[in-house]
């Protein structure tokens, strides 16, 4: 062949759009109708944030394969008590909400400070708006899927989408979901960016004190 290079790149660019078409998702019908089309962009950029990272840690294309794959590993280590490894430290995933639309964000998340104590510094952190417009969504959603009315009702309940109750329903339920569908990848976005890094206040507070 006479530009053997070439041929290679042209075959890797086509491989990445196959992979890329196939792991596309666009917004449900739910969604069109709680959401504005800037929120509809900053959650698709959000989705796909997460994708990419998830897509990593398996070495996985298939975005169904990689997110199962993916809470294969981590309930395995919650029910081992090895407690949650978070996607992402946090430092990390708040530049990433720097980069969206003020609009798209504060339509999941609202921002606030945590203390060990009353007499340390706060730390930032990002926490899911059981006020805002994902609530919405799940409440909407859950009229027709009973599993997700159970979340809206428990999250609204405790104010966090990590209960102890979510949780588990969703370590023993995730298996059959198919993260192809917009509701699902959704979810399994929204939960994976709540976890939080929890550092010991040890080393927390050695950390402030080399800043």
């Amino acid at each position: 062949m006479k530009y053997p290079i070439l041929s290679i790149l042209i075959v890797f660019i086509l491989l990445q759009g196959c992979v890329s078409s196939r792991n596309y998702i666009s917004p449900d019908e739910t969604a069109k109708k709680i959401f504005t089309p800037t929120e509809l962009e900053g959650i698709g950029q959000m989705i796909h944030f997460v994708d990419s990272i998830v897509s990593e840690k398996t070495g996985l294309t298939g975005i169904n394969e990689s997110y199962h794959a993916y809470f294969d590993k981590l309930t395995a280590d919650f029910f081992n008590e090895k407690g949650f490894v978070p996607l992402l430290n946090d430092t990390a995933k708040f530049k990433f909400f720097d980069t969206m639309e003020s609009e798209a964000f504060s339509a999941f998340w609202i921002e606030g400070l945590e203390y060990i104590n009353r007499s340390t510094q706060g730390r930032k952190v990002v926490t899911l708006d059981i006020r805002g417009k994902y609530m919405k969504y799940l409440q909407e959603t859950g009229k027709s899927d009973d599993p997700y009315a159970m979340v809206y009702e428990l999250t609204y309940t405790s104010g966090t989408i990590l209960s102890a109750s979510v949780i588990v329903w969703f370590f023993r339920n995730y298996h059959e979901l198919d993260f192809t569908v917009y509701k699902h990848r959704l979810w399994a976005t929204v939960f994976l960016l709540s976890i939080k890094t929890y550092e010991p206040p040890e080393t927390y507070l050695q950390n402030l004190k080399r800043e």
